[in-house]
């Protein structure tokens, strides 16, 4: 995945999951401790790192309740199958991270995000935010993400992680 920001590529990305708007008041929402499952914590450090639980986001459904993939958490893809339908990606858990379209995340982007190996079928596309700081090199664990892997309109720095 070497090189800088600007020189990925953007081939195919499912339609965008359709907007919700948070319940409730805004509350500072603490990282958790101990999650169920590297899927979950990884996120869940995401959702705390750019202000989801602050009440930034302008789309957060479902983001810290249950399991991302049993609760269709805002923007989070899972189980999805190969384009030939053999099914090849079903039950790897999350395939992808996808938010657009300045939805209010603000912050960096948390080092745990490398954890999510299983990535590949969507990739990790989060753009028009306003993320700051380093690219993660732990991002580069993400190595199937590749023709996917999008982070512009945002103020990062650096390279793209190997």
């Amino acid at each position: 995945m070497g090189g800088h920001i600007e020189s990925y590529a953007f081939r195919h990305l499912p339609s965008p999951v359709p907007s919700s708007k948070p319940t409730g008041s805004p509350t500072a929402t603490p990282a958790p401790t101990a999650g169920p499952g590297s899927d979950f914590s990884a996120l869940s450090a995401l959702y705390v790192a750019t202000g989801g639980g602050a009440g930034n986001w302008t789309s957060a459904g479902g983001w810290l309740t249950g399991q991302p993939c049993t609760n269709s958490w805002y923007g989070v893809y899972c189980n999805a199958t190969a384009d030939d339908d053999r099914g090849e990606w079903y039950g790897r858990g999350v395939n992808g991270i996808v938010i657009q379209d300045s939805n209010g995340m603000r912050g960096t982007l948390p080092s745990q995000l490398g954890e999510l190996t299983a990535m590949s079928l969507v990739g990790l596309v989060i753009t028009s935010q306003s993320l700051t700081g380093t690219i993660p090199t732990q991002l580069g664990r993400l190595t199937a993400v590749e023709p996917y892997f999008m982070l512009y309109s945002n103020r990062l720095t650096g390279a793209i992680p190997t």
